[in-house]
């Protein structure tokens, strides 16, 4: 059991940041979307 925890806490903070570094990539794509929206715009 005291084996099972580390590896757990490790997978749990590897999907915690990869779902971070997903949200933080779609968010600089909206913003690039909204930029180019922006600047079509007169």
């Amino acid at each position: 059991m005291e084996m099972i925890v580390p590896i757990a806490m490790a997978v749990s903070a590897r999907y915690h940041f990869a779902r971070v570094s997903t949200a933080q990539a779609s968010l600089v794509m909206l913003a690039n979307i909204t930029q180019k929206f922006e600047e079509r715009i007169p």
